[in-house]
């Protein structure tokens, strides 16, 4: 391939070749371009446009050579292949003849499983889990980029992870979901999310480094899981949201006070660590948890909206 993009999600190669002339194809950019292998991303002067090669699965063999070659000879255009260590079987060598930045081989590991089959992105996991499934983490999510679009105007094209149109469970397993950009997870207003911690030490994380971690349009349970930073909210509750809190350890948790339609809280047990800031029309709902704080005047303010306390543990020594 020396131009475009190309995606293999499974199938066999079989290219059973000598590498022999491999070392020596490139020679200033004049080379022959005579490269052997399996797989080949030719870049020459000449072919216009990035090439881009996911392998997310697949059978791969060569026993006499290379099976995955990257070969780009231009200074100015990005080749790149993706290989995913966990769904692809490959024999032979995997192979660079080219020592440029925009010319990269990356073997990526899966984080996200759905039954029996591992994705590279939760994104992908997302996307075909289906309605009521669950996903389970098996390695870190770091998130980068603006990522989906959020229908606030304010917040266009700043949130990670998108749940919509089904209902989802996310197992966090010991991982951590981050992200750099304004939100990590949005519930759409027809999405169900619920975060779950199946490890031993229920230790996994949802974590942002800006503004808040889950912006919550529909519908919420959590039964696990640390979502706790430092001076930003882990948790927005927008109009007619459902939020229910059975278990995890958490930050400030705000509703805004320019809701018109009532959001539902209810708290059943957890650890919070930071205000709730309750300022939108709601019913909130606490049956028990541990409530503390350390950077604000109170463990609770609110200022719309009911409150129903039947239980928990508030402390707060100012």
């Amino acid at each position: 391939i020396k131009r475009g993009t190309l995606e293999i999600n499974g199938g066999t190669f079989t290219k059973n070749v000598t590498n022999e002339g491999n070392e020596n194809a490139i020679v200033d950019g004049n080379g022959s371009g005579a490269y052997k292998g399996t797989i080949i991303v030719s870049k020459k002067a000449g072919y216009a446009g990035d090439v881009s090669v996911t392998i997310k699965g697949g059978t791969f063999t060569n026993t006499l050579g290379d099976v995955i070659v990257m070969a780009n000879e231009t200074d100015d255009l990005e080749s790149v292949i993706t290989i995913n260590e966990d769904n692809v079987t490959i024999t032979g060598n995997i192979k660079n003849y080219t020592e440029k930045e925009n010319a990269k081989i990356i073997l990526e590991k899966s984080v996200a499983q759905v039954g029996d089959v591992k994705y590279m992105t939760i994104e992908e996991a997302i996307e075909n889990v289906a309605d009521k499934g669950t996903i389970k983490l098996i390695g870190n999510v770091a998130m980068t980029g603006a990522g989906k679009y959020l229908s606030d105007e304010t917040y266009k094209n700043q949130c990670a992870i998108e749940i919509a149109g089904k209902e989802v469970t996310i197992d966090l397993n010991g991982y951590e979901i981050s992200a750099e950009c304004n939100t990590t997870i949005v519930i759409r207003e027809d999405g169900k999310l619920t975060l779950t911690d199946t490890s031993e030490g229920k230790n996994g994380k949802v974590s942002n480094s800006s503004v808040v971690t889950i912006r919550n349009n529909g519908e919420l349970v959590i039964e696990a899981g640390d979502y706790r930073e430092e001076n930003i909210y882990c948790m927005y509750l927008g109009s007619n949201s459902e939020t229910t809190i059975n278990g995890g350890k958490f930050g400030g948790i705000y509703t805004n006070g320019s809701q018109t339609n009532d959001c539902v809280l209810t708290i059943n047990d957890g650890e919070f660590t930071e205000l709730l800031y309750l300022a939108g029309s709601g019913t909130y709902k606490i049956e028990d948890g541990e409530f503390t704080d350390t950077n604000k005047n109170a463990v609770i303010e609110i200022k719309r909206g009911t409150l129903e306390i039947n239980g928990g543990t508030f402390t707060k020594n100012v």
